[in-house]
């Protein structure tokens, strides 16, 4: 019986996932209780490559997507993965998030203990952590990347202090639980994190409990801002704030906004909709282009 499916979605990550497999490989849960679901979508990185460390795994699919869309939120993907799961309990993460070796014991413990939502905390690597991960031995231990060097700066302790952490950057719920929610799935939210107020929204109409995990607390590598792939015309769906322009998934659900996550997020900004200042500014886009070398002694692939 599996008891648990980790799902991600995959855009332009690769080598910072190339380290997260070892954590997802090396799990104490038992390799015949999970599976690993692996959703690309439309990236353009070399994920056989990087996989390669999850084909003895007894429970590994692989799906790989191509569209028109070009960057866009991973609704759609998670979507796919879940309608797949075979899991009793679906967890999500992200491929740049190393997992501690006990997380997916503790998502599926918490998940099946009632109507429950877990969520991981993360620390939150800034780039010069992450161009110095691998001077330590995080495959013996995970916790050695705290070892780095200026690790307790206030970006990457942030979410130590929160209680309350339900996002689902890394979470678990019981698949009969969100299909109970979402017969149909997420509504096809383009941007990325569009999805999430809705999804804390629902859970709480549906008087789902949100469990903050305070320890441990998964590490979230480095990598580039979404306008740092818009700037090489990847996002033309998305505005400047990284959030969708439109309804451009025609989805029918009735819950994302015809103008996009935008109508969401940044009305703030409302006075610019549909002008110029709503785009990257040339120097906008060079200014995000100097990260190319920052991007690739990460490792990330670089169009």
């Amino acid at each position: 019986m599996i008891k648990a499916s980790l799902c991600m979605c995959i855009y332009n990550n690769e080598n910072l996932l190339a380290r997260s497999v070892y954590s997802y490989k090396h799990q104490t849960m038992s390799p015949d209780e999970y599976e690993i679901i692996i959703i690309v979508d439309n990236s353009l990185g070399n994920i056989d490559e990087v996989i390669q460390p999850l084909l003895s795994m007894p429970h590994f699919t692989l799906v790989k997507m191509k569209h028109p869309y070009g960057m866009r939120g991973c609704t759609f993907g998670f979507n796919t993965a879940f309608k797949i799961a075979q899991g009793e309990v679906i967890c999500e993460t992200t491929g740049e998030t190393m997992l501690p070796p006990n997380t997916l014991e503790i998502m599926y413990e918490k998940a099946m203990a009632g109507r429950n939502f877990c969520a991981f905390k993360t620390y939150n690597l800034t780039p010069k952590l992450q161009l110095k991960i691998d001077e330590v031995d995080w495959l013996a231990d995970i916790n050695n990347i705290k070892k780095l060097e200026g690790f307790d700066n206030p970006w990457t302790m942030n979410n130590v202090k929160f209680e309350n952490f339900i996002t689902h950057q890394t979470c678990s719920i019981k698949k009969e639980l969100f299909f109970e929610m979402f017969p149909n799935g997420f509504p096809l939210f383009g941007g990325y994190g569009d999805e999430d107020p809705f999804y804390a929204g629902t859970r709480e109409k549906n008087n789902v409990k949100g469990i903050t995990i305070m320890e441990p607390m998964a590490f979230h590598q480095w990598h580039p801002p979404f306008q740092y792939w818009q700037s090489k015309g990847l996002g033309h769906n998305l505005n400047k704030w990284a959030h969708s322009k439109s309804n451009y998934m025609n989805d029918k659900s009735g819950h994302v906004p015809e103008g996009g996550g935008r109508y969401i997020w940044d009305m703030e900004h409302e006075s610019v909709f549909n002008t110029p200042e709503e785009m990257l500014s040339q120097q906008e886009i060079e200014d995000y282009a100097k990260m190319d070398d920052i991007v690739r002694k990460t490792g990330c692939k670089v169009v």
